[in-house]
This record gives C-alpha cells, sequence and structure tokens, in this order.
C-alpha cells in the first residue's frame, strides 16, 4: 500500500516544487513515485482546461494518468456553490485507488491556500485523513510574520488531529538566511514546530533565458542565435540619457535591456556592461554599428512589434514557471532541496522500515 506526503502551504510558496523535487530524489531513491491534486484551481486554454502544475508532474515524472485522474476536482475562483462536494469527495477517493496503485509515495499537492474548502469539507483537514497522509508544510518567507503564519497553520493542523512530520520557509534572500535561519529555529523551536530546512531564494531557478524571453515576446532575433541560453536576471527600461542609464547598467549584472530600436545611445551603453540581450521595442531594427557590437560582445538583439509598456507586461511572468522541457532549472531545483530540505527524514517518516536500511 503506498504511503503518502501531503505538501501544503500558503500561496505561491512552492509546493509544487517541493513535490517535484521530492518526487525526483525519492524515484532515484529506487522507490515508485506517484502524484496527485485533489482539488486544482485551473485555467481554460482553447477550450480544454489546463492546470500547469499537472502538466509539469505528469510530464517530468513521465506518468501515465490522465490529468482528469491526477486532478479529479476543478474549482473556480467563486467556489463555494459551484461543485456538489459529497459528490467530489468521492470522485478524489475514486482518483487516489487509481494514482496510488502499485506505488510506494504518493506526493499529494495541495490546493491554492491551506484553506480552501475546509468549510466544504475537502480541505487537507478532511483529505489527508481519508489518504492516511502525513502531513509537511511549506511557507514562503517575506518578513518575520511569515514565521508566526507558519507556526499558526502547523499548530492547527496539529489539532486537527494530522500526522505532521516537519516545514520549511523557503524564497528566503540570501543575504538574510543566516538570521531567519537562527531566529526561525529558535522561535519554531520553543513552539513545537519542527523545521527540516531553510531554503534561499536561488535568482537562477526563476530567471528565464533569453530564449525563453523571445519566444513570450514572439521576437525577431537579429544576433548571436546560438547565445539563446543566457539567463537574464534583470529587465531595465532604457528611457533616461545614456550617461544616467549607465550607472544603472553598470550595477545590474545578466540583465535584459529594453528600449526603442532608435536608442543607439543607450544600446551601445548596455553592451559595455553585463548584458544579456537587448529587447528593442517598436519593431524599429537598430544602426549597424549596434549589431556590430552585439555581435563582438556575444549579446542577442531581439525586436518586437510592441511598444515599451506592452513587452514590459508580458515579460511579468516569463519565468516564473518550471518547464518540463527546461532540465536546467528541474536540476538546478532538486540540488537545492537535497542541500537545504532534511528529505532523509521526510523518507523515514513515509517508510521507516526502509528509510532506515
Amino acid at each position: 500500500m503506498a504511503k503518502s506526503l501531503y505538501v501544503v502551504g500558503c500561496r505561491r510558496c512552492g509546493k509544487t516544487l517541493i513535490c517535484l523535487a521530492l518526487a525526483v530524489i525519492f524515484r532515484d531513491e529506487g522507490y515508485r513515485v506517484g502524484y496527485f491534486k485533489p482539488v486544482g484551481q485551473m485555467e481554460k486554454i482553447c477550450g480544454e482546461r489546463l492546470d500547469y502544475d499537472v502538466e509539469l508532474m505528469k510530464k517530468v515524472l513521465d506518468l501515465k494518468e490522465p490529468p482528469s485522474i491526477l486532478s479529479p476536482v476543478c474549482i473556480p475562483k467563486l467556489y463555494m456553490d459551484a461543485v456538489d462536494y459529497a459528490e467530489a469527495r468521492a470522485r478524489i477517493m475514486e482518483t487516489y485507488g487509481e494514482v496510488s496503485k502499485d506505488k510506494d509515495i504518493v506526493l499529494v499537492d495541495s490546493a491554492d491556500t491551506p484553506e480552501t474548502l475546509l468549510t466544504k469539507g475537502c480541505s487537507v483537514v478532511d483529505l489527508a485523513p481519508m489518504f492516511g497522509s502525513k502531513v509537511f508544510v511549506t511557507w514562503r518567507y517575506t518578513d518575520d510574520s511569515s514565521i508566526d503564519s507558519l507556526a499558526l497553520h502547523y499548530k492547527f493542523f496539529e489539532s486537527s488531529g494530522l500526522d505532521v512530520v516537519g516545514s520549511t520557509l523557503g524564497f528566503i534572500p540570501p543575504t538574510n538566511i543566516e538570521r531567519v535561519r537562527r531566529v526561525a529555529s529558535e522561535a519554531l523551536g520553543a513552539y513545537g514546530v519542527k523545521v527540516l530546512g531553510f531554503i534561499p531564494m536561488v535568482p537562477e531557478l526563476f530567471s528565464p533565458t533569453v530564449k525563453e524571453v523571445a519566444e513570450t515576446l514572439g521576437a525577431s532575433v537579429l544576433t548571436c542565435e546560438d547565445n539563446m541560453d543566457r539567463v537574464v536576471e534583470t529587465f531595465l527600461v532604457g528611457a533616461m540619457s545614456a550617461e544616467s542609464a549607465l550607472r544603472w547598467f553598470r550595477r545590474s549584472r545578466r540583465k535584459a535591456v529594453v528600449t526603442g530600436g532608435d536608442r543607439t545611445d543607450l544600446m551601445m551603453a548596455a553592451l559595455e556592461t553585463d548584458t544579456s540581450c537587448l529587447i528593442l521595442t517598436g519593431g524599429l531594427h537598430p544602426d549597424i554599428s549596434v549589431l556590430t557590437k552585439a555581435e563582438e560582445r556575444g549579446v542577442p538583439v531581439l525586436v518586437v512589434p510592441s511598444d515599451t509598456y506592452t513587452t514590459i507586461m508580458k515579460l511579468r511572468t516569463v519565468g516564473m514557471t518550471i518547464s518540463p522541457e527546461n532540465r536546467r532549472r528541474i536540476e538546478l531545483l532538486v540540488n537545492l532541496i537535497r542541500r537545504n530540505l532534511d528529505w532523509e527524514t521526510i523518507l523515514r517518516e513515509l517508510l521507516p522500515e526502509r528509510g532506515n536500511a
């Protein structure tokens, strides 16, 4: 019979990323691993319901079950009266049985927030006992109030009778991680919260490549198509004088500079600093001197038809998700979790007889 771990946390705390990394680690340890997201909040794309988390896990783990089995219940944002939740619970249990068949471990991905569907009997408090799941709590660190939020939810789950095996704080700025580790370990330990790791924010994990930027924008590539795997950590808009811009350009590493194709002065200034690519708006092609300099520096030059504002709006979400095809990010994620989360303790909690072997 499969053992399951229910990964629960706040919004945008990386629940699915934790599931993905643990699934890869456990699979590498020789275990048959499944994935289940009982309640999804899906988007409609071209008339089809699509949950990016489920698609990611299905492809990376090569799962045979269709998305409708891996995530059987879909709710909208206004969900209170949208679904027959008695039928939903029955459907969830039926499909969980299919997912857990012939598996050693099933990683269960929670809904958007811990409280989602609490009043409808389909939250983690209701479903974890039905699956026989142990619970792992992950929380996004924004400031010290995140420590108290983690403690509040951890203790709520324990008081609800759930078997909580541990927790983690994630997305911690690297410059602050030693302090967070010290104060959170002391505060949470004194409060009876078991912490299994502190995970730093790694810019490279959510930094897109130039290729991803170009695909998002539908850009034409004028130079250095063989350097499209360069990483973009920062987007800067060039709308000031070249002299003023140069001060900002020097402070930013691995950046993309967004500017009009007629701003030769800004482009030449950017090419004197650590620039991953130039994004030229308005469909304007640059002066030949810019293209020559970009070729010398190995910097791709992208041209897009949209104006600067529209271009920036399109760039807001680029790199915020991990695609199944991006092996670089997946490997980076797995290594990050291996180093910063005590996954061996989680494995022993799930499979004590084999985790101690």
